[in-house]
């Protein structure tokens, strides 16, 4: 067995429980993240939420790993079909690796419910 680490109590739950319930969440946010062009978190994030049952800095903070993951899987399919615009896209990640760092820190010091309210749950 594993504990979810939360905020509250750790529930034991099987391991196998969690990562069926992770397989659903993935599989579906990043088939919707990928047809609108966007990461899957703004599906993921809730999901892990209500499904997995972890606090808020939680979700936010293994969809960005995630997210990272999935992101690199899509991303190979436009490649191949060669739809990428280089320069734009290394501008886009170096400004957006130092954004993010800034918002993870800003998200980290936040309170779970403004953090929810700011991602719109």
């Amino acid at each position: 067995r594993t504990f979810v680490s939360t905020a509250r109590t750790p529930t034991p739950v099987p391991s196998w429980n969690i990562a069926l319930k992770s397989l659903g969440i993935g599989a579906f946010s990043g088939l919707a993240g990928s047809l609108v062009g966007m990461g899957g978190a703004f599906i993921s994030i809730p999901l892990m939420g209500k499904v997995l049952r972890i606090t808020q800095h939680q979700a936010h903070a293994t969809s960005l790993v995630a997210v990272a993951a999935c992101g690199a899987g899509g991303s190979l399919g436009f490649v191949s079909s060669g739809n990428v615009d280089w320069v734009a896209a290394a501008v886009l990640a170096a400004s957006g690796i130092i954004s993010a760092r800034i918002g993870a820190r800003f998200a980290g010091q936040m309170d779970g419910q403004a953090l929810k309210k700011l991602f719109g749950i």
